[in-house]
């Protein structure tokens, strides 16, 4: 009784100093001038609220009130970005960054007996890391409209900076708190020693416990540059990225069919799926404009001393140039990562008129909304009239309450779903040709001869690890062997495929990546629904 005391008045004390906080850092940007000092006493007192309310956790009784104390922090930090400082949206960030990686601390790995036991459960625990997420974004958003030149590439999101806490512990350490405290990209250098994950290799796999490895310099692989995993290398790592790669895992105790694991692959919850994407592209548009200024300047140098074309080929050796991943050469980041939509429950006209009316089915409140990772964009789903999810062909741009039959507003079965994909591109680029030309079509040669051919490609563009893993997880991510259209008919990703007829012929197949959702079970419900639109389930060759 008196843990579960002192648990509650924990809370309240947190909620109280979070809501003081906030009305403090108001006050502030009502005030039209605030000093550096003044900016890092309030990251000073968010911090310590944030180790006190940590070590809080350790009398563990709701679950529930946990989070809404959790999620209560993110008002201070929205708060820090509207602050009359040319930073206040990287100390906004920096501060969601550290209370992510404080409430990843306290959470246990939950265990379920079932798939749909652990979609209602994690439903509450979903929606604090979409609420993280979109407050990340948000900073992250405003930060790269205000870059020019696309100078901004978020180095510093990919850092391991965080508190650390011994047991016990309730005060940040001086020289953690000097970091936290820092309220620019360079200042935060200067005082820390992180600089995200690094690389090392050992060539030789019996070599690992006899020499030390060599560290990589060069950049993070693209499959899509054809920059595939020849080398077979032993990797380690040291240091990491941070929180903005960590995930919530949970344990499903019974097997689902098709997996032979106890758990499907993919159970975990990541906390800031959509803006690691957003910084990993941003970084790509990034590079490319940063090289492509330094392969201007060099033509020039070049050609005002007359350099021959031997050494000015050499000099390029050391600076290769990647244009960004052909689908986002021509996005706009800021307009494509909208904010993900509330479902908020039927509005109130929709609750006093019929219940299986058009409007009502349709209602937006009502509606699932799920983000396609490849597409950078929002999908849409309705009740249709009987009672089944279905995607709407208005896309991302559907304001629901659509007054007129089913017909005139779903994306019908066989080719409408790679008609309605090409509309939603089309939106985004107006140079849009097809799906290859923006690299989501299919690989040139799905399958090949011999089971043996395709292990050697398996493990090239599917099997990847260390500098591998990002190029891996994005081939995936954007439909793999068979493309985007073919892997979310078939809600999987086609990685293997080799032989012709007989026994020799085979696939191998992971789950699919496309759909990220306020939810586990909306994204079910989605990649299902996408399913029911293959026009010959089980009879095409790839099913």
């Amino acid at each position: 009784m008196g843990a579960m005391h002192g648990k509650s008045s924990a809370c309240i004390t947190s909620l109280e100093y979070n809501s003081e906080l906030e009305e403090h850092i108001d006050s502030l940007t009502e005030s039209g001038a605030v000093s550096e000092d003044e900016i890092k006493r309030v990251i000073a007192r968010l911090c310590q609220n944030m180790v006190q309310f940590t070590d809080f956790m350790r009398l563990r009784t709701n679950e529930e009130m946990e989070l809404y104390v959790w999620k209560s922090f993110l008002r201070p930090i929205k708060a820090l970005m509207k602050l009359p400082h040319p930073q206040g949206n990287f100390v906004a960030a920096r501060m969601v960054l550290y209370l992510a990686y404080q409430i990843h601390q306290t959470l246990d790995e939950k265990e379920y007996l079932r798939q749909a036991d652990a979609e209602k459960a994690t439903m509450p625990l979903c929606q604090l890391c979409i609420k993280l997420d979109e407050t990340l974004l948000k900073a992250l958003r405003n930060i790269w409209k205000a870059s020019t030149d696309f100078e901004e590439d978020f180095n510093w999101v990919f850092v391991d900076d965080r508190i650390h806490l011994a047991p016990g512990e309730v005060a940040m350490d001086d020289n953690d708190l000097k970091i936290a405290q820092a309220l620019s990209p360079s200042e935060r250098t200067r005082v820390s020693k992180e600089n995200g994950v690094e690389y090392a290799y050992y060539s030789d796999p019996f070599g690992v416990n006899k020499a030390n490895p060599t560290p990589y310099k060069g950049p993070i692989p693209r499959w899509d540059c054809g920059q595939e995993d020849t080398d077979s290398f032993i990797w380690s790592t040291k240091s990491s990225d941070g929180p903005i790669r960590l995930e919530i895992s949970y344990d499903v105790r019974i097997p689902r069919a098709g997996y032979n694991g106890l758990s499907p692959p993919d159970s975990s919850i990541p906390m800031f799926r959509r803006s690691k994407q957003f910084c990993l592209d941003a970084r790509q548009l990034s590079e490319a404009e940063r090289r492509k200024q330094v392969h201007f300047v060099l033509d020039k140098i070049v050609r005002y001393y007359k350099v021959p074309p031997e050494i000015h080929y050499q000099i390029l050796e050391y600076l290769p140039y990647r244009e960004a991943f052909p689908y986002i050469q021509k996005l706009d980041l800021v307009a494509a990562y909208a904010p993900f939509p509330a479902a908020s429950g039927l509005c109130e006209d929709c609750c006093k008129g019929p219940k299986l009316s058009w409007l009502r089915r349709t209602c937006p409140g009502l509606s699932i909304w799920i983000w396609n990772l490849p597409l950078r964009c929002f999908h849409v789903f309705h009740l249709g009239q009987y009672r089944n999810w279905t995607l709407c062909a208005h896309g991302a741009e559907c304001t629901g309450h659509h007054d007129s039959h089913d017909r005139d507003w779903i994306v019908e079965r066989g080719p409408g779903l790679s008609l309605f994909i090409e509309r939603e591109i089309s939106r985004l680029n107006d140079e849009f040709v097809s799906l290859d030309q923006v690299g989501l079509g299919p690989a040139l040669k799905i399958r090949l001869d011999t089971e043996e051919e395709d292990r050697d490609r398996q493990q090239r563009l599917a099997l990847g690890q260390g500098i591998y893993q990002d190029s891996v997880d994005d081939w995936k991510m954007s439909g793999g062997l068979g493309g985007l259209v073919d892997c979310m008919l078939h809600g999987r990703v086609l990685v293997g495929a080799w032989g012709r007829d007989g026994a020799d012929k085979g696939t191998m197949q992971v789950p699919t990546q496309w759909a990220h959702g306020g939810g586990l079970k909306d994204q079910e419900r989605a990649i299902q629904a996408i399913r029911d639109l293959h026009a010959w389930p089980g009879c095409c060759e790839w099913c």
